[in-house]
Formats: C-alpha cells, sequence, structure tokens
C-alpha cells in the first residue's frame, strides 16, 4: 500500500515553528476496517524514528482510509491518507 503523509502544522494567528516532520512511513498488521489498530512506523527529517500505535478511520463522504498514530512521550504525531 501506498500512504500520502498529511501535513499537520498549521499556523493562523502565531509565527511557524520549526517541527520535525515525518518522511517515510511503514505500517505493519494493517486491516482496512473502522476502528482498529495497527503499528506505524515513522522516520522524521530530523533522523528519528518512532513506532506508534495507529487508529484506522474511514471516511464515509470522501471514501479514504486513514491512519493517525501519536506517542504520548514524545508529543509527536502522524497522520498518513491510504493510497489505493
Amino acid at each position: 500500500m501506498e500512504y500520502k503523509i498529511r501535513q499537520l502544522d498549521w499556523f493562523k494567528r502565531r509565527e511557524p515553528t520549526k517541527i520535525p516532520q515525518p518522511v517515510k512511513v511503514e505500517i505493519d498488521n494493517i486491516e482496512l476496517e473502522k476502528n482498529t489498530y495497527c503499528d506505524m512506523t515513522v522516520e522524521y527529517d530530523d533522523g528519528e524514528v518512532f513506532v506508534f500505535n495507529g487508529r484506522v478511520q474511514h471516511n464515509d463522504i470522501k471514501d479514504v482510509w486513514t491512519v493517525h498514530g501519536f506517542s504520548s512521550d514524545s508529543g509527536r504525531q502522524c497522520f498518513v491518507d491510504i493510497v489505493q
């Protein structure tokens, strides 16, 4: 499967800050079923690699599968669309 990484840095009324961005995502044991969980391995542009517990969601209106993973320890997260 292919994944399209969504950028989650959004600034409206403040100066943007430089935060590490995800550049590569690998997802293990994924099932395209609503509210299932999978393991996401995410590599960031600063060289760090994290393993997140991701949640699989489906947008019925756009017919798009997505996975959102995060780490409460590091505060990092990654949101991807599954390209079919």
